[in-house]
């Protein structure tokens, strides 16, 4: 690696982890940045994975206390989760790598589109009509049609890490739970389960690039920690705005340099 590619990485990853830790979307930055210096798309995939865990984990210890609050049916979706996560894992290693790469658009902007939306899902009348008087706890979660949307929200998270955590948030917000922080707490715990299930998965398949990997660890923990106190200062809806209008540029890039080609080949 280059000089200009270390600083970039880590650089990426502080920025992916503050963002997380105020509004979410970091891995619009930390996945685009990896394919912009060449990493193939699964490789990119797994090893971005395999950065952001880290986070991912100290923010659900973070949790700790409020997650205890509902630690029966938590434990249910957690298995739910790392058997979603391990199918979503096991389905990329069964994609041609050709295929992923030319679907890798695809992801980011389902990725942007569920980040740029997902809130507003909460506000419709049926999302809010539906178990309204337990709204704002974890009851709205267990119904079996919603244990499934959460099993196949797990399994694209498994084969898609950069994008799980916004598709998982959105999947929420539409239940119509109306506790921001109870949504991120779960949505956590769920990331440390699948992206736990994916990345092992990666790494025993050998797809994770560990130098690119070690210095974004360390730029999302870093990240990550400055995070936590900036959320206490930064605001909210100036962070979503400015990552909208980013997402939105990265989006439009990846589609000019994936498929521009293919239209004037």
């Amino acid at each position: 690696m280059t000089t200009l590619e270390i600083c970039a990485l880590f650089l990426a990853a502080l920025i992916a982890g503050i963002v997380n830790a105020v509004a979410g979307g970091g891995s619009l930055i930390s996945f685009p940045t990896l394919l912009m210096f060449h990493v193939p798309s699964v490789s990119a995939n797994a090893t971005n994975a395999v950065a952001t865990w880290p986070g991912l984990l100290s923010s659900a210890w973070g949790y700790r206390k409020m997650l205890m609050k509902y630690k029966t049916g938590l434990i249910t979706l957690a298995l739910l989760s790392v058997a979603g996560g391990a199918l979503g894992a096991m389905l990329v290693m069964m994609t041609p790598k050709a295929m992923f790469a030319l679907a890798t658009p695809m992801f980011i902007l389902i990725a942007f589109l569920f980040f740029a939306f997902g809130p507003m899902m909460a506000r419709k009348p049926s999302a809010l009509a539906d178990n309204a008087a337990s709204a704002t706890d974890t009851q709205a979660l267990y119904t079996p049609k919603r244990k499934l949307l959460q099993f196949i929200a797990t399994s694209y998270a498994g084969y898609f890490p950069s994008g799980g955590g916004m598709v998982i948030m959105a999947l929420y917000n539409s239940f119509g739970i109306r506790d921001a922080q109870l949504i991120n707490a779960i949505k956590c715990l769920l990331g440390v389960t699948v992206s736990g299930t994916a990345v092992m998965t990666f790494v025993l398949s050998g797809q994770v690039l560990w130098p690119q990997a070690v210095i974004m660890i360390i730029g999302s923990l870093a990240g990550g920690f400055a995070g936590a106190r900036l959320a206490q200062t930064l605001n909210p809806r100036l962070m979503r705005r400015i990552m909208l209008v980013l997402g939105g540029v990265i989006t439009a890039f990846f589609f000019h340099k994936y498929y521009t080609p293919l239209l004037f080949a």
